[in-house]
């Protein structure tokens, strides 16, 4: 499993991909198992400049597998490797 290499842009109104930057994460050839290099810091990004924006959401210590964005786009939820769900 790797990680960290692949950035997807998401409309949230019409559910269709935008943008889509690097490998997707089945044929990265980065050290997966390199800590330094798990995706564990979420980042939100302007859709248009792709540049990050706010501070990022931080929490979890190992890899977050898994992202949700309820309905109305007022709650994200992630979960990780460690075990643990964020809001």
């Amino acid at each position: 499993m790797g990680g960290g290499g692949y950035l997807e842009v998401w409309d949230i109104e019409t559910g269709k991909l935008d943008v889509s930057i690097g490998q997707y994460p089945g044929s990265w050839d980065g050290d997966s198992e390199s800590p330094e290099r798990l995706p564990i810091t979420i980042y939100e990004f302007d859709s248009s400049t792709l540049e990050t924006i706010g501070v990022p959401f931080e929490g979890h210590t190992d890899l977050i597998n898994g992202l949700a964005l309820s309905f109305d786009s007022a709650v994200l939820v992630s979960t990780s490797d460690d075990n643990t769900v964020k809001l």
